[in-house]
């Protein structure tokens, strides 16, 4: 099975690549055959030596490649979830089983509304905490798309009372919910708002597998997600990257481009500055619990400074998924992964009919297939959307994902 990534097994190396970092391995070959070309006619010997480092290389991409998809094959083929240990050793210390972490909030909650106004926040209903059912999917997501390696569906909220979906229930074995105060290094700074945050207290989870695969909830998995494509191997990890990050806050405007150049300005004075650094893309990203301790470990300030200056996001927020892949491009093997991997959009009015959805935006998603989407609320104000425009968001993500998962509680007038 053939490999789309462009591999670094030696950290200085792929931080050294620079430019070619942008190349698909098809253009890296044709480059490396140019410069090959040039070689013959002057030295039999470089040609030699050239010849056997690209056979050596091929052979061992190529049992990296069939091995990574053998220990795949060996994790499709097993049915327990509840015991991974006994499930866990192939000979290569892969944990065949991992968690995935959904962070959710339920804004038509009164006492996350209480909480949120008395933070700051004049409405709850605003783009950011506006909820349109969209978790429901994202679970469907990972269920048909990713299910022969994924152990537990662990939903973290503000409170387990309030907050947990009505459709959901939260007794089924392969459900776990967790509350901030369960996982908070510094309860003092509880409740927060901020998701940057929350992202960084998820390691705490108790039992979490090391590592899982973190989604928002308006991510999903558009196509099936092997294993190897998000953890090839016990040593590599998968950076999905998008457009180039910031280099000064006086660059940007709002409190997320500053906190991604916050971010870079620290990264560049402890590790040398790299000019190719790149926000990471927003689809479900496997995170690993040692790697984020470590990174809090390595800048404890930098984390203090976060969760003391408020409940929300501010531009000294540390942007877990690009302060995430940014170390790891410093300190650990990775594979690229391929452009055009996730539909990014934001869900908007039609400018024929402020009362419906542009429908233009949901073609392009059917149209041209990615691996992951993310559809965020792009609606303005602070008002919810008509419920046409709700009915039409629901019967879109109904088509993609129209698979219940086992924990969905069906409502009566469903059963009708």
């Amino acid at each position: 099975m053939k490999s789309f990534y462009h591999k670094y097994d030696d950290v200085s190396t792929a931080v050294k690549l620079g430019p070619e970092l942008q190349l698909r391995p098809t253009e890296v070959t044709m480059r490396t055959r140019k410069k090959e070309s040039r070689y013959q006619g002057k030295s039999i010997v470089r040609l030699a030596v050239a010849t056997v480092a690209v056979t050596f290389i091929f052979i061992y991409n190529t049992y990296a490649i069939h091995n990574t998809y053998a220990i795949h094959d060996q994790f499709l083929t097993s049915s327990s979830y509840d015991e991974p240990e006994s499930k866990g050793k192939t000979g290569t210390d892969i944990t065949p089983f991992i968690d995935v972490v959904f962070t959710y909030v339920n804004n038509s909650d009164p006492v996350w509304q209480n909480e949120t106004k008395s933070k700051g926040r004049s409405s709850p209903n605003s783009g950011r905490y506006r909820d349109f059912g969209q978790i429901r999917y994202a679970m469907r997501s990972v269920f048909m798309h990713a299910t022969p390696y994924v152990r537990n569906f662990i939903l973290v909220v503000s409170n387990k009372h309030t907050q947990i979906p009505s459709w959901l229930n939260a007794t089924h074995p392969r459900i776990r919910v967790v509350e901030h105060k369960e996982i908070w290094d510094n309860p003092e700074y509880l409740p927060t708002m901020s998701s940057h945050a929350i992202e960084w207290a998820l390691p705490n989870i108790p039992d979490l597998s090391p590592k899982f695969l973190y989604l928002n909830d308006d991510f999903a998995i558009y196509k099936k997600l092997d294993l190897p494509m998000i953890m090839p191997s016990k040593d590599h990890f998968v950076l999905w990257e998008a457009w180039g990050a910031p280099g000064s806050p006086h660059h940007v405007k709002d409190d997320y481009g500053k906190s991604l150049a916050y971010v870079t300005q620290w990264y560049n004075k402890k590790y040398g500055t790299l000019m190719n650094r790149k926000v990471a893309s927003h689809v479900p990203l496997l995170l690993d619990v040692a790697v984020m301790k470590t990174i809090k470990g390595d800048f404890p300030e930098k984390f203090e400074t976060m969760y003391r200056m408020g409940p929300l996001r501010t531009n000294t927020d540390v942007q877990t998924q690009f302060a995430f892949q940014q170390y790891i491009r410093h300190h650990r093997p990775y594979l690229l992964a391929p452009e055009n991997h996730v539909h990014f959009t934001a869900l908007q009015p039609d400018k024929q009919d402020q009362h419906s959805l542009d429908k233009k935006l949901l073609d392009r998603i059917r149209t041209d297939p990615r691996q992951f989407i993310c559809i965020q609320d792009g609606f303005p104000g602070d008002q919810m959307p008509m419920e046409k425009v709700i009915d039409q968001i629901h019967n879109f993500y109904e088509e993609l994902f129209p698979t219940r998962c086992p924990w969905e509680i069906i409502a009566q007038e469903e059963r009708q």
